[in-house]
């Protein structure tokens, strides 16, 4: 097979759309083994009967839903990425830069940055559910609708009975989606964007905005963009992926730990979010040590960059 270099001389924002490209035909690709799998495996009809996999009350559909979700993770993120810098004649962990391993103090920095970030997350979520949505063309009620079924889809794949499925859970809903939505749009999206605007900062921004559109959530629009511009912080401050991977599967983790404990009668997770987001001081706390933490973790890394990185003057911060 002859080597393609034309990516390396295209522009940025070509190379980006090449991946997003790239990515629908690989989810094509996945989605159409992926129903081989589950008919042979599970015995549902999937291609007879596009409905078979919509009941989510059936036991029986939950374990190839997951199975599902797990595969539309690798193939729509992580498959492209690979798959478009070995086109590009890149070194895929250099690129992206997994090759270092996060020092312990950075990924202590890192808990405590997502941490403190949580009132934010809930108080910015608050604002945007009261955001009046228009109500012409039935923009409104199909918002609604989207909402509430991915609620429905969510609870479906959350329900454990025991720490089996509970471990399980994490993996395909905070360390896949953690580990596939960071290559994919801090390693890859967030530094061709740098490249195209210069400005590393504007690039953050860019980058958040789509990450949290690509999800779909409009209520939970802002509160997705806040943590894509934390995490696309600490992707650039880092130089190293694996702490962004990090910082989404805690923030991931945490949701799905706390539904599972709320469905022990552990805690009261309604009432735990209540206290985050409308107690005046402890956003207050909250935003002084989020703060604080970001700050420790800029003076760490911008003292310090990684070797890999200082000839990239695109992907340093201006």
């Amino acid at each position: 097979m002859a080597q393609i270099n034309f990516l390396r001389d295209r522009s940025p924002l070509f190379n980006i759309l090449f991946l997003a490209a790239l990515a629908l035909f690989c989810t094509g690709i996945f989605s159409l083994l992926v129903m081989m799998v589950i008919q042979l495996a599970w015995g549902i009809p999937v291609f007879s009967d596009p409905a078979a996999l919509s009941d989510l009350n059936n036991p029986a559909i939950l374990n190839p839903m997951k199975f599902l979700q797990a595969m539309y993770s690798i193939g729509l993120f992580i498959v492209p990425c690979f798959l478009f810098l070995k086109l590009a004649q890149e070194n895929s962990f250099r690129f992206l830069k997994m090759k270092a391993v996060p020092a312990i103090t950075s990924l202590f920095i890192v808990f405590g940055i997502i941490l403190t970030v949580q009132p934010l997350v809930e108080l910015t979520g608050k604002w945007n559910a009261a955001f009046p949505f228009p109500e012409a063309f039935g923009i409104k009620e199909w918002i609604k609708q989207a909402e509430e079924q991915g609620e429905v889809v969510t609870k479906a794949f959350l329900k454990a009975d025991n720490a089996g499925v509970f471990i399980l859970n994490v993996f395909i809903m905070a360390f896949l989606p953690a580990l596939g939505e960071e290559i994919f749009f801090r390693g890859m999206i967030q530094q061709y964007t740098t490249k195209a605007v210069k400005n590393v900062y504007i690039a953050i921004v860019i980058t958040a905005i789509i990450f949290s559109a690509f999800h779909f959530q409009f209520l939970g629009f802002l509160p997705r963009m806040l943590l894509g511009i934390i995490l696309g912080c600490i992707f650039v401050w880092s130089g190293n992926i694996w702490l962004a991977v990090f910082a989404h599967f805690l923030n991931n983790g945490a949701a799905v730990t706390l539904d599972y404990l709320n469905q022990r009668n552990v805690i009261n997770e309604e009432q735990l979010e209540s206290v985050a987001s409308d107690n005046v001081l402890v956003v207050v706390l909250s935003l002084v040590l989020l703060g604080m933490f970001l700050f420790v973790l800029y003076k760490r890394q911008i003292a310090s960059p990684p070797q890999a990185d200082r000839n990239d003057e695109n992907l340093q911060p201006q």
